[in-house]
């Protein structure tokens, strides 16, 4: 079965009272689906620098029996531009993290190949090969078995750090970061464990502003604790923290996503565990580790956030799920905060099954987009890969009536794409349409 494409929802209409560069004044919303007859599913989202986005993720669509990387491009307004499946060396291999090249002529995917190596690729606009790299576990000067990455950044003295978790010949399972060059070429290879006896995981990695990395993720044993620890630019761990080390108990359960906080500090959002149940959480540290305030968010189910970013705000903007709110078992879900971690909105989004935020980042046209998987937009049991971009208020549909002026009689004077350009409309493409009485109404012809 081919790969499909499923527009659920559109911005309708939407009032201007100027002519001059419509586009500009708002944010558009749209949700779609992108799949086949397997498993598809989105990881990270970048948005290019024509406002067009690009996501990874992995998808067994085109052979149920074989996971590959997927890369979908998608314009501004939802259209698939393109929808790519990689493979190296017709090996199982599933996409993770995706971010802008540090010269700005292409992105750097990273994810893994054969559940034991980690698998690096570099793409143009277009999705098009520009080099690809496979880091074997062996090869690294490591006592390893295994290894898989869950996160790459741009390092400011150049290059990418990677990070992860492995499996260790001595059946430990430790943190590890891996440094490479802007050519994809290994700069050092380091691995990194708390010392109990205990599984440690590295999900994700942000650079601070004194050049130092910042890392989360859990210690799995007994229980699963939060886990945070920073180092620096040559891979030197500086200090490390258990939850648990820090005075509030044992209930926050694992860290899956870090944000700069301000005043050098960083927010960290994760699952954490009450008495009803685990339940979303927010937790602000110091540039040293220290905790300044945790704050729990959800209702009497279960509740996670899996992503948060800086909001243009000066806020934030955190994505995940939740059983307690919404229409179905699980809903994808959006929670707006000030910098103080008090909660500005909350919107849920999704159908009767399971839907899933995996990645969220603000856009240029002060919305949002967010990135996961959707059993409820699906024709079948597998998940598809979900796409939801919104307003700067997480609305995706809205639908206003303005009266026409003058006679009473509204005339077409142009239909445009979201770039300003005029265009004749297609069927399944979003674009705007221009009346002469200042209305602008964005709309798609359904087949």
């Amino acid at each position: 079965m081919n790969p499909k494409a499923k527009s659920i929802k559109l911005l309708c209409l939407i009032a201007v009272f100027s002519l001059l560069s419509p586009i500009d004044l708002y944010a558009q919303g749209w949700e779609i689906t992108v799949g086949g007859n397997g498993y598809d599913v989105a990881y990270s989202i970048e948005e290019t620098s024509d406002s067009d986005f690009i996501i990874v993720g992995e998808s067994n669509s085109t052979n149920n029996d074989k996971y590959m990387v997927n890369i979908v491009k998608l314009s501004s307004g939802g259209e698939v531009i393109s929808n790519r499946k990689y493979s190296p060396y017709d090996e199982l291999s599933h996409g993770r993290s995706i971010v802008e090249s540090n010269n700005d002529d292409g992105y750097i995917i990273v994810g893994n190949v054969s559940n034991k190596d980690i698998y690096l690729l570099k793409v143009d606009d277009y999705g098009d090969t520009l080099f690809s790299k496979i880091y074997r576990h062996d090869e690294l000067g490591l006592t390893l078995n295994s290894m898989s990455a869950e996160c790459i950044i741009r390092s400011s003295q150049g290059g990418y750090l990677i990070t992860g978790f492995c499996s260790q010949t001595n059946g430990q399972i430790a943190m590890i970061d891996i440094k490479i060059s802007d050519d994809g070429d290994l700069v050092w290879a380091k691995v990194f464990h708390d010392g109990s006896s205990e599984r440690n995981y590295s999900y994700e990695v942000i650079q601070s502003p004194d050049g130092s990395y910042l890392h989360v993720g859990e210690v799995n044993g007994a229980f699963t604790e939060m886990l945070w620890f920073k180092t620096n630019l040559d891979g030197d761990t500086l200090w490390m923290k258990r939850i648990a080390d820090l005075g509030i108990g044992n209930y926050a359960t694992t860290a899956h996503s870090v944000a700069l906080g301000g005043d050098g500090g960083f927010i960290i959002a994760g699952i954490g565990e009450q008495s009803n149940g685990f339940q979303s959480v927010l937790i602000k540290i110091s540039s040293d580790g220290e905790v300044i305030w945790y704050k729990y968010y959800g209702g009497s189910e279960d509740d996670a956030l899996y992503s948060i970013d800086v909001t243009l705000a000066g806020g934030f903007i955190a994505a995940g799920r939740t059983n307690s709110f919404g229409s179905g078992s699980s809903d994808a879900y959006l929670l707006n905060l000030d910098s103080s971690g008090d909660t500005n909105w909350v919107r849920y989004y999704g159908g009767a099954h399971e839907d899933i935020i995996y990645d969220i980042k603000q856009t240029s046209d002060k919305g949002f987009v967010a990135v996961g998987s959707s059993r409820s937009h699906t024709s079948d049991q597998n998940p598809d890969l979900y796409v939801i971009k919104t307003d700067a208020f997480g609305t995706i549909t809205t639908i206003e009536e303005y009266p026409a002026t003058g006679n009473g009689e509204r005339t077409l004077i142009q239909t445009i794409d979201f770039h300003g350009r005029a265009v004749n409309p297609k069927k399944n493409v979003p674009y705007v349409e221009i009346y002469n009485d200042g209305l602008v109404k964005k709309t798609v012809i359904l087949e």
